[in-house]
């Protein structure tokens, strides 16, 4: 019994403290949000629906590193500061040179987190078109049917579907769907099963169709 009371007692410990970090990882998700300024319809669905979801995880963030100083600033503070690796560094200095492969610098916060920095050639071209801030979009990754049924869900309130298409991220490649919120940054949504493409391509078009019609 003395034992039983023991393990049930450490359990409860690690339990609480589990819930502890849960609790901290949404306070400081929130807090995020409300810093660059997602809408508040949308930030509300994000950050007490969607995180609330086993599988939901914020899979990047999108830093404008403007020139290539404050690009080195940024990864001296991402890197010697916060303690993450830097990543395909080398690729980037590549793309400058002339490469075809759009790659940029990416801070690997933990094996399902980037934080990529977005120097300014590259912002110009492949960043938020409708609002310019020190964030350029946040990507929340879902298991797919999740990803489906939200897809439907930001149809019915009128969220538009902007893009859709296979992206990096940091697991790997995945098929994303982009929207505005209504602050005009952009959200991207994504899923990692590969098998099930098709469906989140073919539904993306769909809903696309409906939104102009």
């Amino acid at each position: 019994n003395i034992r039983r009371s023991a393990v049930g007692g450490g359990l409860s410990v690690e339990r609480r403290r589990i819930s502890t970090m849960a609790k901290q990882q949404q306070q400081a998700m929130m807090a995020f949000a409300a810093g660059v300024g997602v809408g508040a319809a949308l930030y509300h669905y994000i950050f007490t629906k969607w995180l609330k979801r086993r599988g939901a995880n914020i899979d990047h963030v999108v830093v404008d590193a403007k020139s290539e100083e404050r690009l080195q600033e940024h990864i001296k503070f991402y890197s010697e500061g916060l303690g993450f690796k830097i990543a395909r560094m080398a690729e980037y200095r590549a793309y400058q040179k002339g490469a075809k492969s759009v790659i940029f610098p990416t801070a690997r916060v933990n094996d399902t987190q980037l934080i990529d920095l977005f120097p300014s050639e590259l912002m110009e071209k492949f960043g938020c078109k409708r609002k310019r801030g020190p964030v350029d979009h946040v990507c929340i990754s879902l298991p797919v049917d999740d990803h489906h049924a939200t897809m439907r869900r930001m149809a019915d309130l009128k969220f538009d579907l902007v893009s859709h298409g296979t992206r990096s991220g940091a697991e790997g490649e995945g098929y994303s769907t982009y929207y505005y919120d209504p602050n005009g940054m952009w959200v991207e949504i994504r899923n990692y099963a590969r098998a099930r493409w098709n469906e989140t391509k073919e539904l993306a078009t769909k809903l696309q169709q409906q939104q102009k019609a």
